[in-house]
Order: structure tokens, then C-alpha cells, then sequence
């Protein structure tokens, strides 16, 4: 066992990552301190769950070491993970934008099905713009 192997399992840090597709592609000889990369990137236990798509994005890789404030590998994040918080990202908008999220994409939603959707938020607006402008009227002189 090398010493750079022994050295991480008596400490249990993240020392680096190594692609499969580079382990696969490699001379059996080859030794995997010089395949991996030295310095990989990593996200804290404590990290938020958009932080770490952050990063994904940033460094485009497809999976993401989780480590603790020690350097201790505490777990991965895959991309597919990653999709699910964008997911729940997306729906969060679209609350806030005063839609329902829709089961499937807009351009196969009919437009019953989108009218249905938004004429309540449309009437609630209507009926605060008539009331805003009722008072806007009484202040103006």
C-alpha cells in the first residue's frame, strides 16, 4: 500500500476524485495518484441544497463529493439529485409568479386548462387595480 493510500485512510479525508471514464482509459500500470485530480471540489454537510447545483454547474461534473468540516468524505450527490432540487426550485417560481404548477409542459397544456389555472389570480387582480385606482381617483386633487 502506498504511502499517500495509508496516510488517507488513517485520516478518512477527501485527497481527490477520479473519473471512471479515466480509470477505465488507463494503462493498468498506471498509478491513481496521477490520474486523479488533487484538488476536488466539494461542498460542506451544512451547504445548501442550490448551492451545491451551483457548483455542479460551475464545474460541470456529475457527481459531487459531500465532505464535513474535517475534509471527512461524508457522502456524493449525483446530477440526478441535482435535477430534483431544480425541480422543487422551479415549482417554488412558479407559486410565487401565482400559478399552480403544471403536470406537464405549457406547449401540450390547452389553453382551457391554462385559462382554469390563472382566472382566479386574474379576477383578484382586476379587483385590487379597481380598487387601487378607486383610491388613486379620490386622493388626486
Amino acid at each position: 500500500m502506498s504511502t499517500m493510500c495509508s496516510s488517507w485512510i488513517k485520516r478518512k479525508r477527501l485527497i481527490g476524485m477520479l473519473p471512471l471514464d479515466a480509470l477505465v482509459r488507463s494503462p493498468g500500470t498506471e498509478r491513481v495518484s496521477h490520474l486523479m485530480d488533487a484538488g476536488p471540489v466539494s461542498v460542506l454537510v451544512d451547504d445548501d441544497q442550490e448551492l451545491a447545483a451551483h457548483v455542479m454547474q460551475d464545474h460541470d461534473v456529475v457527481t459531487l463529493p459531500v465532505v464535513d468540516v474535517n475534509g471527512v468524505l461524508v457522502g456524493v450527490i449525483s446530477h440526478d439529485d441535482i435535477l430534483d432540487v431544480l425541480e422543487q426550485a422551479t415549482r417554488d417560481i412558479e407559486q410565487l409568479g401565482g400559478s399552480q404548477p403544471l403536470e406537464l409542459p405549457y406547449r401540450r397544456a390547452g389553453v382551457q386548462l391554462l385559462y382554469l389555472r390563472r382566472v382566479w389570480w386574474l379576477l383578484a387582480l382586476f379587483l385590487a387595480e379597481a380598487y387601487t385606482g378607486t383610491v388613486l381617483r379620490h386622493y388626486e386633487g
